[in-house]
């Protein structure tokens, strides 16, 4: 099952594997860098499960919820009024509150379905199966 710190985590790779060097370029430390996982395969397969999710959200109609994850994760070291900017001229724009309790949505969506679904199809090779 997982929880709400993992589930960050999982996105902090998603945006870093959409966007690459993008996310250190726009952090204001460059602490935020993610390094590429170990095992490529299956960090490939954990992004597109998480990118499938996002997807699967924005065309159930919660494409706001979409939106806003994707900046808060893409757009991970833009100071908050940048990245409400950022929606605003994209079409989305919304209060602080909003912008919130659209990500605590989000996140929710993720969760509850990451938690629910069945293991990855690699997950055999992680558990060493395939050789």
């Amino acid at each position: 099952m997982a929880n709400l710190k993992q589930v960050d985590a999982r996105l902090r790779v998603w945006a870093a594997a959409l966007v690459g060097d993008q996310v250190q370029r726009s952090a204001r430390t460059g602490g935020e860098r993610i390094d590429a996982l170990p095992d490529q395969l299956q960090a490939a397969i954990e992004v597109m499960e998480v990118e499938t999710l996002v997807q699967r959200m924005e065309r159930s109609g919660r494409w706001k919820e979409g939106r806003v994850l994707r900046t808060e994760y893409m757009l991970a070291g833009l100071p908050e009024r940048e990245r409400l900017a950022y929606l605003s001229r994209n079409g989305a724009a919304m209060s602080r509150t909003s912008y919130y309790a659209y990500l605590t949505s989000a996140k929710a969506y993720v969760e509850g379905a990451l938690s629910s679904a069945p293991a990855a199809p690699g997950a055999s090779i992680r558990m060493g199966m395939v050789g």
